[in-house]
């Protein structure tokens, strides 16, 4: 049985939102449950770029946060940095940042 989705915040301004899922065990351990936490969200990276993410700001106020690296082949949990931001990321290769960079600097 799969639960909907918990919201959890810390003290800062994080949001942990998790997915509750209850299992019973098998043979032996059949009258007990397994209880899981697992993350609402994960950022699979299935290119063979590298990634940058972030989650997109309401103002320019934050503009430049380089946000967080995600190797190719990679899968990681999400969670929301900011609860009062958008609901949106920005997800952009680091091939064509540098590229970019180059041109700018040449």
């Amino acid at each position: 049985m799969t639960k909907a989705a918990r919201h959890i915040s810390d003290l800062g301004t994080r949001l942990y939102e998790v997915v509750v899922k209850i299992e019973n065990c098998p043979g032996d351990y059949s009258r007990t449950k397994q209880v899981l936490l697992l993350p609402r969200y994960v950022i699979a990276n299935r290119t063979s770029m590298q990634l940058r993410y972030r989650q997109l700001p309401k103002t320019s106020y934050g503009a430049d946060d380089p946000g967080f690296g995600l190797q190719d082949g990679q899968n990681i949990p999400f969670h929301w940095p900011d609860v009062n931001g958008n609901r949106k990321i920005q997800v952009q290769s680091l091939f064509f940042v540098r590229e970019r960079d180059r041109e700018v600097h040449t």
